[in-house]
């Protein structure tokens, strides 16, 4: 069977936002170099928030992402793609040519990435044998996430038995009696009826054909080449408009039943005080975007070295408010941790007023920032 495989590109941070570690990583094989926070920063992604009003997982990806990929390319790479659904009429066409575009990017020394190769999540793709993509990313890795042959053998047949039990403790989750696993030809998602959830090793190749199979059903497969870099007033001035217009939650950009700025916040708080939930939601939620405020402030610092002059005081200034709301939201995610939490978390009221209280004191911060974003996006024009 012929293989084709990129050398030398690796998946080595694990972050929530699995979008801009996959961008992190085809950047930094192409030889262009850039810090984290700028690639946060500089696509908007540091400073937007969107919540559905019940609580649902994946706020963070449930968003129209494009300008996330058009504002990747004042950054110096170029993001391309083929996008569809399941239920549209050419979706079977769409499936070859994502799969035709990806070999031919690859053949070419381009990076990829998709999503729901494995979890539904991104995952770099970095080969292909004859029937489909070879990838990296959540659960292809071969550390703690690894069980034994006997295991998998298992997982394969929807059960988890104590190895698996035992690596979840480990990860500081305590599955329930019931599971539910779930893969797509490679890496399994054990989940639990406490909405607990881990992710295990497994095979990282996935058939063409089944590509967007899932029940999410989004295909979405890019390529990434290398581009020209914006001089940074333009990249800071248009990820701020970017960042802004969204906080209105436009259609153009935000789905139904989602809210973002400071009514996002709104959804969060009401969520924990009226919604019954097992705290799934919440959580992955409050770890994604405590993760996009702690790149906030350090984007803001690097744009006033950057930059210089008048707006430099600016850029430090706002920088000072948004370590302050990833301060309320990290304390938000200590309290509802992703790993580790617990059903009766949802029912502990003092947790709840604490995590509710955060909120509210970031969502104060966050109308204040906004407004600091405008004025620095106004200086900059």
């Amino acid at each position: 069977m012929a293989v084709k495989r990129l050398d030398g590109i690796t998946y080595k941070h694990k972050n929530w936002i699995t979008q801009l570690d996959c961008l992190y990583e085809c950047s930094a094989y192409l030889g262009v170099p850039m810090s984290r926070e700028w690639l946060y920063g500089g696509t908007g992604f540091a400073f937007l928030i969107n919540m559905e009003d019940q609580g649902q997982p994946g706020g963070f990806q449930s968003f129209n992402t494009e300008m996330i990929r058009n504002l990747a390319n004042n950054l110096g790479i170029t993001v391309e793609g083929v996008i569809s659904l399941q239920t549209d009429s050419d979706f079977a066409e769409k499936q070859l040519a994502a799969w035709e575009t990806a070999k031919r990017a690859i053949d070419n020394g381009y990076p990829c990435y998709g999503y729901s190769l494995g979890i539904p999540e991104y995952y770099i793709v970095d080969g292909y044998d004859d029937e489909g993509y070879l990838f990296q990313g959540i659960g292809t890795d071969e550390w703690e996430w690894q069980v034994s042959p006997a295991a998998t053998r298992l997982l394969e047949s929807g059960i988890a038995n104590e190895e698996v039990r035992q690596l979840a403790k480990k990860l500081g989750v305590e599955l329930s009696a019931k599971v539910t696993v779930g893969t797509n030809g490679g890496p399994f998602e054990i989940m639990d009826d406490y909405g607990n959830s881990i992710t295990v090793a497994g095979k990282a190749h996935l058939r063409w054909d089944r590509l967007a199979t899932t029940h999410i059903g989004l295909l979405e497969m890019f390529w990434v080449e290398p581009g020209l870099v914006s001089d940074d007033r333009v990249t800071v001035r248009e990820a701020l408009r970017f960042a802004l217009e969204f906080s209105h939650s436009p259609r153009k950009w935000v789905f139904d039943r989602y809210k973002a700025g400071l009514e996002g916040y709104d959804n969060f708080i009401h969520t924990f005080l009226h919604t019954e939930t097992d705290g799934f939601g919440l959580s992955i939620n409050a770890e994604a975007w405590a993760e996009c405020r702690s790149m906030a402030g350090p984007f803001l610092r690097e744009a006033a070295d950057r930059i210089g002059g008048a707006e430099a005081g600016f850029l430090r200034q706002s920088a000072e408010l948004y370590d302050g709301i990833f301060e309320q939201l990290r304390s938000v995610r200590e309290l509802y941790p992703f790993h580790g939490r617990k059903p009766e978390y949802m029912k502990n009221r003092s947790r709840i007023a604490q995590a509710v209280r955060h909120l509210e004191q970031a969502k104060e911060l966050e109308r204040k920032g906004l407004q600091s974003l405008e004025r620095i996006a106004d200086s900059l024009s």
